[in-house]
């Protein structure tokens, strides 16, 4: 699961389709899932091959940035955060170097933590500075707390 909730109602409505589309083993729907990802994956090639043409004919309006939305609190793994806070509290860590705490760990598991690790760094939860050392973020402890 990779550290994070899954989307019920997303995969609901997505076997709903299926379903339309007469869709009705697992094994059905994962290609029809996969078959999807493909057609996104090509739409982005097809965007960024589309800004080469606006570069080359020096287009000057700016085209605007694909943006992630922002990372939903409650979908980052609290057990694994917190294994990651209480390792860099009062210490200085690279990302290297709290990476080797988890090596004794299974592969499922670290990468589980590498994941949560990025969601709390995108999160601002956990921040790094200029020497990559890596600090607890101004609102990880109200996250740690449950307060956010």
């Amino acid at each position: 699961m990779r550290g994070k909730a899954i989307d019920t109602e997303f995969v609901a409505a997505f076997v709903q389709d299926c379903l339309k589309l007469n869709k009705t083993t697992p094994s059905e729907i994962c290609e029809e899932a996969l078959q999807r990802i493909n057609e996104i994956e090509n739409q982005i090639r097809l965007r960024n091959k589309l800004t080469d043409v606006l570069s080359h004919f020096n287009f000057k309006k700016k085209v605007s940035e694909i943006k992630n939305a922002p990372i939903d609190l409650s979908q980052i793994d609290k057990n694994i955060s917190n294994d990651i806070f209480s390792i860099i509290q009062n210490n200085e860590f690279t990302s290297s170097s709290v990476m080797s705490v988890f090596n004794k760990f299974n592969d499922d598991y670290k990468k589980d933590v590498i994941f949560t690790f990025k969601q709390l760094l995108e999160a601002n939860l956990l921040s790094r500075n200029q020497d990559g050392i890596i600090t607890a973020g101004d609102a990880a402890s109200n996250f740690v707390n449950g307060k956010v």
